[in-house]
C-alpha cells in the first residue's frame, strides 16, 4: 500500500470524533489532505516538521486550506501534484506546481484532462492522450499541436537564441515519455 495514504487516512478517521494534527515532512501528506479531508468532521491540522535553521512552523488548517483553494483545485489537486512530480512521478522540468494550480481554477479543459485521471475505468489510450493534451496545457500551447512539435520549436528557439549546449532536460519531454509518465501518474491517482 502507500505509506502516505495510509497516514492521511488514519488521521480523517481520527478527526472524525476529536480534531487531529497531522505532523510530517512529506508534501504528499498535505496534498492528500487537502483533497480527502471531510468537511462535516472535526479539525484536522498539517504541521510539517520544522526546518533545521528555520525558528518558526507553520501550521496548515485543512478546513480552511480547502475553503481557499475552492472545490475545483481539491477535487483535482492530486492530479496537478503527479502530473507535475511526485514522490513516485518525475518531476517537469521548468513548471512549477503553481501554473497547475493556476489552471485548474482558470482552465476548463486541462480540468477536463485532469478528470480522465480520476476515473477509474478510464483505457490506456484515454490516459495517454489526456496527460500529452494536459502538458500541452501547462506548456500554454494549441490541444492541436503535439509535445513532438513543440520540443522541436523549442529547440530551435534555444539553438538560435543561446550561447551554450542546449540541455535536453530544459525542452519539453517527448510524446512517447509523456505517454509512460502519464500512465505512472494514473497509477498513483488511483493509488491515492
Amino acid at each position: 500500500g502507500d505509506g502516505d495514504l495510509l497516514i492521511v487516512q488514519t488521521a480523517i478517521q481520527s478527526s472524525r470524533s476529536i480534531a487531529t494534527v497531522l505532523v510530517g515532512d512529506d508534501t504528499n501528506l498535505l496534498v492528500l489532505l487537502c483533497h480527502h479531508a471531510e468537511m462535516n468532521a472535526n479539525e484536522v491540522f498539517f504541521k510539517p516538521e520544522p526546518k533545521q535553521r528555520s525558528k518558526t512552523r507553520k501550521t496548515w488548517n485543512i478546513k480552511r486550506t480547502k475553503t481557499s483553494l475552492g472545490a475545483n483545485v481539491c477535487e483535482n489537486i492530486l492530479f496537478a501534484h503527479a502530473i507535475l512530480g511526485c514522490d513516485t512521478t518525475s518531476r517537469i522540468y521548468d513548471i512549477g506546481k503553481g501554473v497547475a494550480l493556476t489552471k485548474i481554477r482558470t482552465d476548463a479543459l486541462f480540468r477536463e484532462r485532469g478528470n480522465v485521471f480520476n476515473h477509474p475505468g478510464a483505457s490506456k489510450d484515454e490516459v495517454i492522450m489526456a496527460g500529452e493534451k494536459a502538458l500541452l496545457c501547462l506548456y500554454n500551447c494549441r490541444s492541436d499541436e503535439s509535445l513532438d512539435s513543440l520540443r522541436y520549436t523549442k529547440f530551435c528557439q534555444k539553438v538560435a537564441t543561446g550561447t551554450t549546449l542546449v540541455q535536453p532536460k530544459s525542452l519539453p519531454p517527448t510524446s512517447a515519455a509523456t505517454g509512460y509518465h502519464s500512465l505512472r501518474v494514473y497509477f498513483q491517482i488511483q493509488q491515492w
